[in-house]
């Protein structure tokens, strides 16, 4: 897949990265990295960054990092991201770099480091994804496994307290 083709699906895809001032830079082989133009609708009280356009970004270039390795994983989903802010980011330039750490048939793991103008580690991120199983994407539950049988209780029983 060119830059050019995943540059128009990752803005097809996620619309938000418009509304952050977000282009991609660059992805290949596990590597992504998003610049954003973040404004004053993304700001908290106090004039820095919020830390949902922060995680939203950091989120979108795993994302994109597991499409630079395997383009057909568009349904590769969120299963965690833990995200850990260093320091206040005022508006302006951000810059987000995700590397893919692993990926096998089912998860993907990577991390994120975002940085603010001045270069500074202002939030560093891992995450994990579910991959699609290679059909449709990830497979819902089927309505026979959402019922209770008499080998699956209903509820899950827990030991007593001493």
């Amino acid at each position: 897949m060119t830059a050019a083709v995943l540059e128009a699906l990752v803005r097809e895809k996620l619309p938000v990265l418009e509304s952050l001032g977000a282009r991609l830079e660059r992805a290949e082989d596990g590597q992504a990295v998003l610049t954003a133009e973040i404004g004053p609708a993304f700001l908290r009280p106090g004039g820095v960054v919020s830390g949902p356009a922060l995680f939203t970004l950091a989120d979108a270039a795993l994302w994109i990092a597991i499409l630079s390795r395997q383009p057909d994983q568009l349904l590769a989903v969120t299963i965690s991201l833990n995200i850990s802010f260093l320091r206040p980011v005022p508006p302006g330039p951000v810059r987000t770099e995700a590397t893919l750490l692993r990926m096998g048939r089912r998860v993907a793991f990577g991390e994120v480091r975002i940085t603010d103008a001045g270069g500074a580690l202002a939030a560093q991120a891992t995450g994990s994804y579910a991959l699609a199983d290679g059909t449709s994407g990830v497979r819902p539950s089927s309505p026979s496994s959402l019922s209770s049988s008499p080998s699956s209780p209903s509820s899950p029983s827990f030991p007593s307290s001493p």
